[in-house]
């Protein structure tokens, strides 16, 4: 009969999981920390059950490279190690690949979370609350339009073009 620790072991062993910020050199030692404590206290446990968890658990982020492993190799000549080996290569170029996103979108200057120059949202100048001529200039706007419109004849906007409404 198992005793009490081998049970918590086993236990502890069913529920791990990677963490999506942890690396996969990190998440491999500490299954095989388990590992090592299960096997030692008498318990038998196959490396293929091992390798089985392991691609079971992974985050999010390996699913493609999962699946790509099982159709390419045999599983059953599969070591720990090369899987090993194979994730943490995959997990270096998405690293890279993510280093370089990263550089590539901070790029862009921003000032109290707005964007400055003539980036999103920009409307030109008056416009903004921290311009103090952006009242002036908005009102001499609002006169321009009046004084357009009042223009026209019988009272209506002025037509646009050479040629009044029904005159051709």
């Amino acid at each position: 009969m198992a005793s009490v620790r081998q049970q918590t072991l086993r236990q502890k062993f069913d529920l791990l999981q990677m963490k999506e910020e942890e690396t996969v050199q990190h998440y491999i030692t500490r299954v095989l920390a388990v590992v090592n404590q299960i096997k030692g206290m008498g318990s038998e446990l196959k490396d293929a059950e091992v390798l089985l968890k392991v691609m079971r658990s992974l985050s999010t982020r390996f699913i493609h490279d999962v699946t790509s492993i099982e159709e390419a190799r045999d599983m059953s000549k599969v070591s720990l190690d090369e899987l090993s080996g194979s994730l943490q290569a995959h997990e270096a170029r998405f690293n890279q690949f993510s280093k370089k996103h990263e550089a590539f979108v901070m790029q862009g200057d921003s000032r109290d979370g707005r964007m400055t120059g003539r980036g999103r949202n920009f409307r030109g100048r008056g416009r903004c609350e921290d311009n103090p001529r952006g009242d002036d200039q908005r009102q001499a706007m609002h006169q321009q339009r009046q004084q357009y419109t009042n223009k026209g004849s019988r009272g209506g906007p002025r037509p646009f073009g050479r040629f009044s409404r029904g005159q051709r």
